[in-house]
């Protein structure tokens, strides 16, 4: 889920956070992928491309909500269905629409 920076504040009291600088990305640009020490569990990522965003990882959540749009939808895989009703965008959230030249 893709939320503005101000409205997250996370804690590490058992100083297990850990950060991997993934540079590997379809954008050529870091993504900082925070993950738990201990299990592995995926926390959040960081994306430069988005300074002003996190990327929280929704399996820790009890409940996910509706989303709002569709990111890599290029990508999107044909048993995976469509989202009618949602914003597409080919790669990226704000940039180029999906099937827009």
């Amino acid at each position: 889920m893709a939320i503005e920076k101000e409205k997250v504040t996370y804690e590490d009291k058992n100083r297990t956070l850990k950060v991997f600088d993934d540079w590997a990305t379809g954008s050529g640009k870091r993504v900082k992928r925070l993950f738990c020490g201990d299990c592995g569990s995926p926390i959040m990522s960081q994306p430069d491309i988005f300074p002003h965003m996190y990327m929280l990882k929704m399996g820790m959540f009890p409940r996910i909500p509706k989303p709002e749009c569709e990111s890599f939808a290029a990508h999107r895989h044909e048993w995976q269905g469509k989202h009618d009703g949602l914003e597409q965008y080919a790669l990226i959230r704000g940039q180029k629409k999906l099937g827009e030249e």
